[in-house]
């Protein structure tokens, strides 16, 4: 009876903080936020990304993120990022998931991508995703509290969100185009105003023999492993480059090469 009566207690006190924000408030915080950090959308697994948004660069240590089921929580305070209680608990549980590979915590420097913005009655909340590591993606969410005060406004959660990420735009939006090849000017040659008559005394000149034929060319192979160097010198440089966080794509005009680390991961 006296957990119940407890729980009972609790409800109203969970309640008034679920009810601060109202939902214009939390329309123009989500909607700054945007502005500032452009939302990727993942598959529903979250193993492939739909639509890449802004690159998101870790400014502080110490985020911890899970490659199981579950956000692994953390709350950002002080100047610090820390975990959750919560956090821990269900780190804990994922890790005796299966096909958890248990958490890795990132630090300032790595990147990642932005899934998800949401407002709560006490904090905002970003989901992240990062790219796959050894075939693994880690993904967490990561809390900004909001002052015992009250709201804060718009402005001020940017600010504080921008205390901890920088955004990079995908640069596939605006696709690094491959250098084009320069042309040598060509020489204009003056043809004189008329060409002489050939004597009828001069026997015309023979034709030069046909050419020989040359051997057809050695077929162009690309394997896995092999460098972005090698695969240039094989079919030349592409019409466009792509870079996805620590990815990158090589589009020539029938293929896709994916590179990570500098090596070839993906021929299509």
């Amino acid at each position: 009876m006296r957990r119940i009566g407890l729980i009972a207690a609790c409800v109203p006190f969970f309640a008034s903080i679920c009810v601060q924000v109202d939902a214009q408030d939390r329309a123009t915080i989500i909607k700054r936020l945007e502005d500032q950090y452009t939302i990727t959308k993942a598959t529903a697994d979250k193993n492939e990304i739909v639509t890449a948004g802004s690159v998101l660069v870790l400014l502080k240590d110490n985020l911890m993120m899970d490659s199981g089921s579950n956000l692994y929580q953390n709350t950002y305070k002080g100047g610090r990022i820390v975990q959750n209680t919560f956090g821990k608990v269900m780190g804990r549980l994922d890790h005796l998931s299966p096909g958890s590979v248990g958490q890795r915590t990132y630090v300032a420097g790595e990147k990642m991508w932005l899934t998800k913005i949401d407002v709560f009655g006490d904090a905002v909340s970003l989901e992240l995703l990062t790219d796959a590591i050894n075939g693994q993606r880690y993904h967490a969410a990561l809390k900004f509290p909001f002052p015992a005060k009250g709201i804060p406004k718009a402005d001020d959660i940017v600010a504080q969100v921008a205390e901890v990420f920088k955004a990079q735009p995908f640069e596939e939006a605006s696709q690094v185009q491959a250098p084009a090849a320069q042309q040598e000017p060509q020489q204009q040659v003056q043809q004189p105003a008329a060409a002489a008559a050939p004597s009828p005394e001069i026997a015309p000149i023979a034709p030069p023999p046909p050419p020989v034929d040359a051997p057809p060319p050695a077929p162009k192979t690309l394997s896995l492993g092999q460098s972005q160097d090698e695969v240039v010198a094989i079919l030349g440089q592409p019409d466009k480059i792509a870079k996805l966080g620590t990815k990158q794509i090589y589009y020539y005009k029938d293929l896709k090469v994916t590179f990570l680390a500098n090596k070839v991961t993906d021929v299509q």
